[in-house]
Parts: structure tokens; sequence; C-alpha cells
């Protein structure tokens, strides 16, 4: 279910089951996914919290932007279809913030379908749709932009990977200095070196602290990159 990271980071545990067939451009072993979604919300940029009431109102918009899309990716026989039906959607007037359902959206759609779907342009394209969507709200999930970038890569010109990877940095590096307290230091992944490793990450369970370290210093090298 929904939690609230250091009362300003968002987190809903997605639970997916399909018991329909799989899709025919998903491997079969996975009609069942079980997904976590990092979301990251304004109030992560802001020096203004969430109150108790707005983290409820958050709680509850979540999960019906949860239900939403599953119910969406579910339907859908083929990715395509999916796709089209999620941008469908979020052109549709909605009660919850559009930066909460795109982000909800792009990572479920990613996660469960269209980033093992067969390499096309058509998908190239629509990964592009879902990348800029994650960069614009400023998503904390380092790995999944990462993974992101690297299907960029040698489709965009290498000066838009590059800047698009500059422009990924806020979400990871926030997340990880607020989770941490650590946000006056002045390298939060030099402070978390210094603390943790990945053996660690694993043994206490925080594995997406982890993932997101490892991915937010693959992003600064491609951010880095040509300069």
């Amino acid at each position: 279910m929904k939690k609230i990271l250091g009362a300003a980071l968002p987190c809903v545990l997605i639970l997916l089951v399909g018991c329909e067939q799989a899709p025919t451009d998903a491997p079969p072993e996975t009609p069942v996914l079980g997904l976590t979604v990092y979301t990251s919300t304004p109030h992560v940029f802001s020096d203004t919290p969430m109150t108790t009431e707005e983290g409820a109102a958050f709680n509850e918009a979540s999960i019906d932007a949860r239900i939403e899309f599953s119910a969406i990716i579910g339907a859908s026989a083929t990715w395509q279809e999916a796709h089209a039906a999620i941008q469908d959607a979020l052109a549709t007037p909605a009660d919850q913030p559009s930066y909460l359902r795109e982000q909800m959206a792009s990572v479920l759609f990613l996660r469960s379908r269209l980033l093992d779907a067969p390499s096309s342009p058509e998908r190239t394209e629509a990964l592009a749709t879902y990348l800029d969507m994650l960069v614009e709200h400023r998503t904390p999930d380092g790995a999944l932009l990462v993974a992101l970038l690297g299907e960029m890569d040698g489709y965009w010109p290498d000066e838009r990977v590059t800047e698009t990877a500059k422009q990924s940095l806020i979400g990871p590096e926030t997340f990880l200095a607020k989770r941490l307290n650590c946000e006056d230091c002045p390298d939060v992944l030099e402070r978390l070196s210094k603390r943790h490793n990945d053996e660690q990450f694993a043994q206490s369970g925080d594995v997406f602290l982890g993932e997101t370290a490892t991915a937010l210093a693959a992003l600064r090298t491609l951010a880095a990159r040509g300069s």
C-alpha cells in the first residue's frame, strides 16, 4: 500500500494480479506482477512538507490511479493498445493531479509491458514519451531512467541523451538526500559510500536505496559524456 517516505517521498506498492491469458507481446511468465512505484510530488522540491490531510488525499489519489491504469494495462491485448488507451486516459480530465497520473501510468506500463516488448521504432517512440514524462516530474526511480536512456542511446542524438540525463539527476539526488537526511551534504553518493555497500543494502531490505545510488552514478556518467 501507500506510504510517505520522510514525509515527502511517496511510495505506492502496486500489486497487479492477472487472471487473463498473458498478452502476446509480454513474456508468458509475467501475468502476475508485484511492482513498487516511487513517485515524486512538488512538495519534495520545496521547503513545505505535505500536511497530514494532503498526505491522506495523495494516498487516496494514488490508489485510484493505480486501479485505473492497472485495469487499462490488464485489459489490453497488446502494448500498442495499452499505450493508446493510457494516452487517452491521461488526456482526459481527472480528479488526481497530472504529475501523479503520468508517473503512475508510466512506471506501471514500462515495467509490466513496454520494456519487455520487441524492439521497433514505434516502441522506441513510446519509450521516449514516458521517459519525457518521468523526467518532467522528477521521478526518483533512477534505475528506470538509466534503462530508458539506454534505449534512447543510438536513437536520439548524443546531445539529447546527455541533456536528458542532466535533467533527470534531480529526482534520484533529492530522494537519496532526503532518505539519508543529507540535504546539506556536498555529495550524497560520497556520504552513502561511507555508510553502506551493495551487500548491506540487500541485507537491510532497502534495495531501492542501493539501486538508486547505483543508477545515480550511471546517470552522472551519462550527463558528463562529451564534456
